[in-house]
């Protein structure tokens, strides 16, 4: 009886100090609590003696890796480096060598161990903690790079690098820069390095940092390190062609250097994200008219510049290790973001770490196959699966893929060609940005010239509707419910109805449509040819397909391939951006197919996403007068940018 009493004393007072354990965590803001307490009674009197503690692991791993860093750079400056190291660092300072024929000739990487806007509607408390709660995740997720960053060190190289790039007399030494605490983009943290002013300018010389995202155990995974490389060269690349983006200062791929991680140090560059003056963030009213079409006319000649890199093959761009100069006769393995793995994770464990995941794939000899290749990486397994998948391999049989060479002799393209050329000599590839959004985009103090383009990292080799001639991202909004906010207001006809709340940071249907138009106006006429309605000649064939696209059996009619290379690239990259999009995020994927049915199904047709999804996924053709309305359809949706009749806007 005594043992049973003593155990429910133990077991009662080991739940007391679970509950204190998880106090005292959460109190001192740190991942390691300590209480250690022992009490005891003699002849009715008594003592007690209480020890609490809490660590914070992350930060204690930081200070010692920054230690010992320290002691390393200090012994390594002690000692005479040997020529082969001098020769693969990138910053080699006091030599002739540049940083971009270091950088050329680094070898390949091996691993090796080594705050937000407020919410519509958020009180300021709510914005605060929910701030607070996202700078701790990021914290975390971000631990390993943190650990090994040495920012003293990081201080030290940037101060070095000023001095070689101004002509100082030795009196006049350049000082100590200040690093700012660390901010995270999806994948990389970012450091602003801020010099003291000197004087001579209103404000200091401000550079910026990237570093890539380490892995649970501390290093870098070698795609990560080459994708920082490829970025260096591509940034020093554009800018020699004229586009707007960052200059680069340095940058070393290897992760054991001086500063303990793989960076690309650059300019910070001062300016508005296009997104607070297209809609009016920073409490001017919102861009109209004239402003919009500036900037619309801004970026499409920026982009038509990336047409000069054409390439056999689509993939990652490739860099040789001679001089660093890019290869356009063939591209590598492409490693980007695996959402579909990252739902996973997300699904087995919700409070999982929100870094990336990467996946690799190609390089591809046909467009084709660099669309679907996340398909083929997930098959599906459900009955839904397998209709959605072959809904959306249907729609993407619609895309007419310009560069694509077919039978028969060169059709002229009435002036689509730069310089009024054929376009059956143009590759099928064509250097890509990533991601063309306003947060890439920063405007000079005027409001619409464009002073930087971001978001390189990841830049490729991709098919040319979804290429530099493409629409940008947020004029096809529209097409994706995942992101796209808008909703029409129900008492709009009232005088003084006020619209939703969503509304003010979206543009309605019928304005992007306008949006659209314009910018394929515009691309056709920097590009030389006229501006207006295409009147443009195709061929047409009537062809039978055997068992066709989705197990479909009939007569459908398809235009000769020779016409694919007069196909509008701007507009149909309407349909190509949404199918990519779909494609590669699984979260958005059933909603835009629902929406490009809906703007191409007029009431009579019948169009339903729900019978193509069924039909398919039990492997049944689709009915002939249902394929040849969907077909049409695409096609005047790809034309005039909307259907008429159609059931939505």
């Amino acid at each position: 009886m005594a043992e049973h009493a003593g155990t429910s004393y133990a077991e009662r007072s080991r739940h007391d100090r679970r509950v204190e354990l998880a106090t005292l965590a959460r109190d001192r803001r740190a991942d390691m609590s300590v209480i250690v307490g022992l009490s005891w009674r003699v002849r009715g009197r008594q003592a007690h003696v209480d020890f609490t503690g809490a660590l914070d692991t992350a930060r204690l791993r930081q200070t010692l890796a920054s230690l010992w860093s320290d002691a390393r750079s200090h012994l390594l400056r002690t000692q005479d480096g040997n020529a082969a190291e001098e020769t693969a660092r990138l910053s080699v300072r006091g030599q002739p060598t540049s940083w971009l024929d270091a950088l050329a000739r680094a070898a390949p990487v091996r691993s090796q161990s080594p705050p937000g806007r407020k919410r519509d509607g958020e009180t300021r408390d709510a914005h605060r903690e929910r701030i607070h709660a996202e700078c701790e995740r990021k914290m975390r997720d971000f631990a390993p790079a943190l650990a090994s960053v040495d920012t003293l060190a990081l201080a030290h190289l940037a101060r070095d690098l000023l001095e070689q790039r101004r002509v100082r007399r030795e009196a006049d030494a350049v000082p100590l820069p200040a690093i700012g605490d660390p901010f995270f983009g999806s994948g990389h943290v970012f450091y602003v390095i801020r010099f003291p002013c000197d004087g001579a300018e209103d404000q200091g010389v401000q550079w910026l940092v990237k570093i890539p995202a380490a892995a649970e155990d501390g290093t870098w995974d070698p795609s990560c390190c080459e994708k920082l490389r490829s970025e260096a060269f591509l940034l020093h690349l554009l800018r020699q062609e004229d586009v707007p983006v960052p200059e680069v200062i340095d940058a070393d791929c290897r992760p054991d250097n001086e500063v303990g991680a793989p960076w690309l140090l650059m300019e910070f560059v001062r300016g508005q994200r296009l997104e607070e003056v297209w809609f009016g963030r920073d409490g001017r009213e919102p861009m109209r008219g004239a402003g919009r079409e500036q900037i619309l006319r801004n970026v499409a000649g920026a982009m038509l510049k990336l047409g000069r890199f054409e390439f056999d093959t689509g993939g990652a761009l490739l860099f040789d290790r001679s001089h660093g100069e890019l290869v356009r006769t063939a591209t590598g393995p492409l490693c980007e973001r695996d959402v579909q793995a990252m739902v996973l994770r997300w699904f087995a464990d919700e409070e999982c770490a929100s870094t990336p995941l990467y996946g690799c794939g190609g390089p591809w000899e046909r467009t084709e196959d660099m669309y679907i290749a996340w398909l083929d990486t997930y098959p599906p397994d459900t009955v839904a699966e397998r209709g959605v998948d072959g809904l959306l391999r249907l729609l993407l049989g619609l895309v007419r893929e310009p560069g694509e060479e077919g039978p028969g002799p060169e059709i002229p393209t009435g002036g689509r060609g730069e310089g009024g050329k054929k376009m059956k000599g143009r590759k099928k590839f064509v250097l890509t940005h990533p991601d063309l959004s306003m947060r890439n985009i920063l405007l000079a103090e005027d409001g619409t010239t464009i002073k930087a383009i971001l978001g390189w990292d990841g830049a490729r080799a991709a098919p040319r509707s979804i290429g530099n001639e493409a629409l940008p991202r947020w004029l096809v909004r529209d097409f994706d419910p995942f992101v796209w906010k808008w909703k029409p207001p129900v008492d709009f006809w009232r005088p003084g109805h006020v619209p939703p709340e969503g509304n003010r940071f979206e543009d309605p249907p019928w304005v992007l449509r306008e949006l659209r138009e314009f910018y394929t106006g515009v691309v056709k006429e920097l590009k030389g040819g006229p501006r207006g309605s295409d009147k443009r000649k195709t061929v047409r064939t009537r062809t039978r397909e055997r068992g066709g696209v989705g197990g479909v059996d009939g007569d459908v009619d398809r235009e000769n391939s020779n016409a694919d290379d007069t196909a509008d690239i701007t507009k149909q990259s309407l349909l190509a951006l949404t199918l990519d999009t779909a494609i590669r995020d699984p979260r958005c994927r059933t909603a835009a197919l629902r929406r490009v049915l809906e703007k191409c199904s007029r009431s009579f047709e019948e169009l339903d996403f729900d019978y193509f999804v069924e039909t398919l996924g039990e492997g049944y053709p689709i009915n002939a007068f249902k394929l040849k309305c969907l077909v049409k359809n695409v096609r005047e949706l790809v034309d005039k940018g909307f259907v008429k009749g159609a059931v939505v806007w």
